[in-house]
C-alpha cells in the first residue's frame, strides 16, 4: 500500500485544481514535492521538468499570476 495514503487529501484536491495536473498526474507530482508550498516555489524549468513544457508552463504562469517582477 501507498505510505500515507488519504493522508492529504487536501493537498491532492487542491493539485487536482491546478491548471497543467492532470488527475492522472497529481501522484506523479506528490512524489516529487513534498508540499503545495515546495510546489511553488519552484523555478519555472523545476515545474517543467515534473510537468513537462507546455503543462508545466500552464501551472507555473497560474501560480505566480498577478506577481510583480
Amino acid at each position: 500500500p501507498d505510505a500515507g495514503a488519504g493522508v492529504n487529501s487536501a493537498a491532492e484536491e487542491l493539485l487536482r485544481s491546478l491548471p497543467g495536473i492532470p488527475a492522472k498526474n497529481v501522484k506523479h507530482v506528490m512524489n516529487r514535492v513534498k508540499s503545495v508550498r515546495e510546489l511553488c516555489e519552484l523555478t519555472l524549468a523545476e515545474v517543467q521538468e515534473i510537468l513537462g513544457v507546455e503543462p508545466g508552463k500552464a501551472c507555473w504562469d497560474f501560480i505566480h499570476r498577478g506577481e510583480r517582477k
